[in-house]
């Protein structure tokens, strides 16, 4: 049963760290740096360059596209 769940998690973790969808994704893929960064808002065909600002350390601020 395990082995099935996460076969089944995988892709949708994979998906996440190499298509982030937004700034805070970038962020927690290792990349810190304020910055132009590529996301994917609407999926793996939807490419969009952003500013995003790292700069603020609180879960509530900063990360933003």
């Amino acid at each position: 049963m395990f082995s099935l769940l996460l076969a089944l998690l995988f892709p949708v973790v994979v998906q996440s760290s190499l298509h982030p969808v937004d700034c805070n994704e970038v962020y927690r893929s290792g990349f810190g740096l304020n910055g132009v960064h590529t996301i994917y808002p609407a999926g793996p065909t939807s490419p969009v360059q952003v500013f995003c600002d790292m700069s603020m350390d609180s879960a509530h601020l900063g990360k933003w596209t």
